[in-house]
């Protein structure tokens, strides 16, 4: 990642910048030393003449290479926090979806166990009755009633097992439909 917005790159401009002042400082400072007169010939006389200068010299390579170094540490540490971000953002949506699935899971088990604890409920209040007209009208209205059935239905075979007759309902339409006798085909549509 060498773009322009890349530590690396910045930290070596600015690792050579500041280095360049070494030697032109040690220079300019030399050529005071000595007493010269400021020209371009004795900074040149100065550089030549005194091997330090040439480690000087050397300064803006070293600060360049160790601003490389850092920035591109600096560099590695953002890629691996923005990957550590796209992670974290991943994992709160996997969170997400997982506290989702338990919300929904949890919300089928108690409404099946709801559905189960109402079943046990009809079972054992029709237990007590003896009166098969009224077990099975009893049975169809607790079924509407606890599992919030718009209508419930019992259908029994008539005596030749020809025909499946409605023997109770909830509903009005169903009453209605138990006043006139209604009677469904055995093998027909869904009976």
């Amino acid at each position: 990642m060498l773009g322009r917005h890349s530590a690396t790159v910045r930290y070596m401009l600015l690792g050579v910048l500041f280095g360049l002042f070494f030697p032109v400082f040690a220079t300019f400072f030399d050529v005071l030393w000595q007493q010269l007169p400021l020209s371009l010939g004795s900074m040149l006389w100065v550089q030549a003449s005194n091997p330090l200068h040439w480690v000087i010299d050397t300064a803006p390579l070293f600060l360049g290479l160790f601003g490389g170094f850092v920035g591109r540490g600096e560099d590695q540490l953002r890629q691996a926090h923005e990957k550590l971000d796209q992670q974290t953002q991943q994992l709160r949506g996997l969170q997400a979806s997982l506290e989702e699935l338990v919300a929904r899971q949890t919300a089928d088990i108690e409404r099946r166990n709801t559905q189960l604890e109402t079943a046990a409920q009809v079972a054992r209040e029709a237990a007590s009755i003896h009166d098969q007209d009224q077990l099975l009208a009893e049975t169809v209205r607790l079924i509407s009633d606890r599992f919030g059935f718009y209508h419930a239905g019992i259908f029994l075979l008539d005596s030749s097992g020809e025909y499946a007759v409605l023997r109770a309902a909830s509903s009005q339409g169903g009453q209605r439909m138990l006043a006139k006798g209604h009677r469904l085909q055995r093998g027909a549509g869904i009976v």
